[in-house]
């Protein structure tokens, strides 16, 4: 099952296993070439605590993921199939 399509710049990552440290129950695929960058959650928490920058940017993904993932139930529940397809492309 396809959860979601990442375009070019976009942030991509299993959100839920970066915030628990639980192995993630999603894969990610890209679908043509790809530059992938990879930083280790303790990498990161150890910016985030010594640079202010990192503890926005943080903070700024955070928020998008739950935007995100609250849009994306709204659209489940009222839109048909063909216009979640409609939005995706546009």
């Amino acid at each position: 099952m396809t959860y979601c399509f990442r375009f070019p710049t976009d942030f991509v990552g299993a959100y839920s296993a970066f915030i628990t440290g639980d192995p993630s129950v999603e894969n990610i695929q890209a679908m043509t070439d790809a530059e992938v960058l990879f930083i280790r959650k303790d990498d990161v928490a150890s910016l985030a605590k010594q640079k202010l920058p990192w503890a926005t940017f943080l903070r700024i993904v955070a928020e998008r993921e739950y935007v995100e993932l609250e849009q994306r139930v709204f659209d489940l529940q009222r839109l048909s199939v063909k216009e979640r397809y409609a939005a995706l492309v546009l």
